[in-house]
């Protein structure tokens, strides 16, 4: 993602997986925390801060730019 991002490759095909609902779940199970590869980082900050303060305290710490799904 960080080569794409900096327009540095451009794959033949890519795969758009952000139609799959299950990749986007968040919340509990147990004592754990359940964050699907799909959920938002900023809807994670927001819904779960209170729980893991640490990703809150991560925000802006990203090394690569945003990126865009439209």
């Amino acid at each position: 993602m960080v080569e794409l991002n900096f327009d540095r490759r451009r794959p033949g095909t890519l795969l758009d997986l952000s139609r799959i609902p299950e990749l986007a779940q968040r919340g509990t199970d147990g004592g754990y925390l359940r964050l699907g590869a799909g959920a938002a980082y900023t809807e994670l900050v927001e819904h779960l801060a209170d729980r893991a303060p640490a990703l809150a305290r991560g925000r802006g710490c990203s090394p690569t730019p945003p990126c865009s799904s439209g």
